[in-house]
C-alpha cells in the first residue's frame, strides 16, 4: 500500500550451517563420540511484525530482530553390557554426554505491565552459554524378556554472558 505509514526496508540473511561427528567403536560394547554443529533461527514473520491490541493487552511486533546463531558441541560415551547378572537382565545400555552450547542473538519474549496493560515483545539476547552433563540409562528384558526401564538426569548450568537489547 503506498499510502501505509509502515514502511518496511527490505531485507535479507543467510547462514552457513556445519555439522560433524566423529566416533569411534573400539569393539561392539563401547562407542565415544564428539559433535560439532552450527545452527540458526530465523525471527517469524508475527515475531517481526505483529502489532495487537486487545483491552488490557498489547503484543507489538520487533522488525529489528536478528537471527539467533548457536554453535553446539557434545561429548558422548556409551556402554552395552548383554546378559548381566548371568542373564537376569538382557541389556545395560548407560551412556553419558558432556556438551557445551554457545547461543548469539537469542530470541526472548518479554512482558511488562504498565497501567494495568500488559505489554509484551520480542528481544535478542546477546549471548548465553549452556553448560552440561547429561547420563542416560537403559535396561531391557528385566527379569522377565519385555520389560525394560529407561531414565535420564541432566545437570545443566546456564548464564547470560551479555544481555543484550532485551
Amino acid at each position: 500500500n503506498a499510502n501505509s505509514s509502515f514502511i518496511n526496508p527490505n531485507s535479507s540473511k543467510g547462514g552457513f550451517q556445519p555439522k560433524a561427528a566423529v566416533e569411534w567403536r573400539p569393539h561392539d560394547r563401547y562407542e565415544a563420540r564428539v559433535s560439532m554443529g552450527r545452527a540458526y533461527r530465523f525471527p517469524t514473520v508475527s515475531e517481526l511484525f505483529t502489532d495487537l491490541s486487545i483491552p488490557g493487552t498489547v503484543t507489538r511486533g520487533n522488525p529489528n530482530l536478528q537471527p539467533e546463531i548457536s554453535t553446539s558441541w557434545d561429548f558422548t560415551q556409551s556402554w552395552r553390557f548383554g546378559d548381566t547378572f548371568s542373564g537376569a537382565i538382557g541389556l545395560i545400555n548407560p551412556r553419558v554426554s558432556v556438551y557445551l552450547d554457545e547461543s548469539w542473538n537469542a530470541i526472548e519474549r518479554s512482558q511488562s505491565t504498565v497501567g494495568g496493560v500488559n505489554i509484551s515483545t520480542n528481544g535478542n539476547v546477546a549471548h548465553a552459554r549452556f553448560r552440561g552433563v547429561e547420563s542416560v540409562l537403559e535396561m531391557r528384558d528385566i527379569m522377565v524378556k519385555g520389560l525394560g526401564f529407561s531414565g535420564s538426569l541432566t545437570l545443566q548450568k546456564s548464564d547470560v554472558v551479555d544481555g543484550g537489547s532485551l
